[in-house]
């Protein structure tokens, strides 16, 4: 056992290995991901809870494969979970979670991210939401200017 643990720490100390984890940093964010980053942040979720994670790769998958948004619950939210290795019921239990405490902190915050009325809004609006604002961002220059300035 102890050569397998030497040779994985020589491994991870090789140049290849650091460099790979060096290029791993400098990527490009995808944008699509900083889009939802964005927005989950701008709708004032903290990124210490776990729904602000899950919320983001929900928005990020549903954005790619739009047939996901016909039920979260059968499909959206299992993509999700499996990512995550967690279960469905925690994924949709983090996501409302996370909204809740945002909306508790500031209900005006999200109120006006909504161009209809809305009190403390369900998981589906938020991430239907998100899909508009971000496809509303990414096709015209000037969402993408106030996604900028925001």
């Amino acid at each position: 056992m102890l050569v397998n643990l030497t040779s994985t720490a020589m491994k991870m100390n090789s140049p290849s290995f650091q460099a790979a984890q060096m290029s791993a940093l400098w990527e490009e964010p995808d944008p699509v991901e900083a889009a939802a980053t964005r927005f989950v942040q701008r709708i004032g979720i903290r990124s210490s809870l776990s729904g602000y994670h899950l919320l983001i790769r929900a928005i990020v998958l549903a954005i790619q494969e739009p047939l996901l948004l016909h039920s979260l619950t059968n499909d959206l939210y299992p993509a999700v979970a499996g990512y995550y290795g967690c279960t469905v019921r925690s994924v949709e239990r983090n996501i409302r979670k996370a909204i809740e405490l945002a909306y508790d902190g500031d209900p005006e915050r999200i109120r006006t991210m909504f161009y209809y009325k809305v009190n403390k809004p369900y998981n589906s609006e938020v991430i239907s939401m998100a899909i508009e604002t971000i496809r509303f961002e990414m096709t015209t220059p000037s969402g993408a200017e106030l996604a900028a300035t925001s």
